[in-house]
């Protein structure tokens, strides 16, 4: 599994996971996705398909309004002066800086909401999702700067 700091490096690694990624999948269409062509570092290469840079922001898009039926305001938590604050952050940080921010904030409010609403009854169940959650918080933190998409989520100026 990629880490944040994979994906700060290389965009293009998050857009194949999260062409991967199960939790990714609910929200992406067959025409989102293309083939793409990775140089292992060896002199060989391979194939492999990725999320469309054109479609990450239809993607971003049916994921909040997911989340948003299901109670969570996604976008509130990115943009929100008293939340993330994303537009504050970028003003003051460089990108990938801000994107191991918002992993980090994505998986902190992820633990809040599930510690709050799931109880100690469902402990062992969250435990076994976590290695999935953690997969899907990078790929949504990386990808949301593919073409300044989380800026525009956002209305941020631009830089």
């Amino acid at each position: 599994m990629a880490a944040i700091d994979d994906y700060a490096r290389d965009i293009q690694r998050a857009l194949i996971d999260a062409a991967q990624d199960e939790v990714f999948r609910n929200f992406i269409d067959p025409t989102d996705l293309e083939t793409v062509v990775v140089d292992l570092g060896d002199g060989t290469q391979m194939q492999a398909q990725a999320l469309k840079r054109s479609s990450v922001r239809q993607v971003l898009q049916r994921l909040i309004a997911a989340a948003m039926q299901a109670g969570v305001d996604l976008k509130h938590w990115i943009c929100s002066p008293d939340e993330f604050d994303l537009c504050r952050k970028l003003a003051n940080s460089f990108p990938g800086a801000v994107m191991r921010e918002l992993h980090d904030f994505l998986r902190s409010k992820w633990t809040q909401a599930t510690t709050v609403s799931l109880g100690a009854i469902v402990a062992f169940a969250q435990i076994a999702a976590a290695l999935t959650v953690g997969k899907f918080l990078a790929i949504l933190a990386a990808i949301g700067f593919v073409n300044k998409e989380f800026l525009e989520l956002c209305g941020c100026p631009a830089p």
